[in-house]
């Protein structure tokens, strides 16, 4: 893959591929269900047991992010939002940077997603990214607004055609942001 997202693939996107390959090979139905005997990462030693039936794993080049059951999820495409309930057909698929939302026990949960790739197999959603934010990390919807406004000034500034991709990339970054954090403010 000489080209991604319209670029060249450069050192860190061929590492993030290696690293999307071996993930892929070693995810295996009985591996990810075995695994849900311990209390998924993320999740709250209170937390009752419910409809989710969906596995979802976010790993970054920092380590695992999310490992928990869902009853559906809504990740950024590059084609627009992939809606991903339990006993989809297999898939394989690149992630512009936006906002992931799943469906825990009822309740929607806030994931900005800094682009990368997904697979579904059997009930199993695997997606690698090069950074995923939650919880605390989202800011207030204030800071978020602020963020997207001056995100937006720089876009408006820009000279050359890699300034203005690097602007792009941070407008929908401050976007998924501010979606993010308006749904987090919305479930208080």
């Amino acid at each position: 893959m000489s080209r991604l997202c319209g670029q060249k693939a450069g050192r860190r996107d061929r590492w993030f591929l290696r690293v999307l390959a071996v993930v892929f090979a070693a995810t295996r139905w009985e591996e990810c269900f075995a695994m849900a005997s311990e209390r998924p990462v993320g999740s709250e030693p209170g937390d009752s047991v419910s409809v989710d039936r969906l596995f979802i794993k976010v790993f970054t080049p920092e380590g695992t992010q999310i490992k928990t059951l869902v009853s559906e999820a809504s990740l950024p495409g590059l084609e627009g939002r992939l809606g991903i309930l339990r006993g989809h057909a297999p898939l394989v698929a690149p992630l512009s940077c936006g906002l992931l939302r799943y469906k825990r026990q009822g309740k929607w949960v806030p994931v900005v997603l800094r682009g990368g790739f997904m697979s579904v197999k059997g009930d199993v959603v695997t997606i690698l990214t090069n950074d995923a934010e939650r919880g605390p990390e989202i800011p207030l919807v204030e800071e978020a607004k602020l963020q997207l406004e001056q995100c937006t000034q720089k876009l408006e500034q820009c000279s050359s055609r890699t300034e203005r991709m690097a602007a792009v990339d941070a407008v929908r970054l401050a976007s998924a942001r501010l979606q993010a954090a308006m749904l987090l403010a919305k479930a208080k």
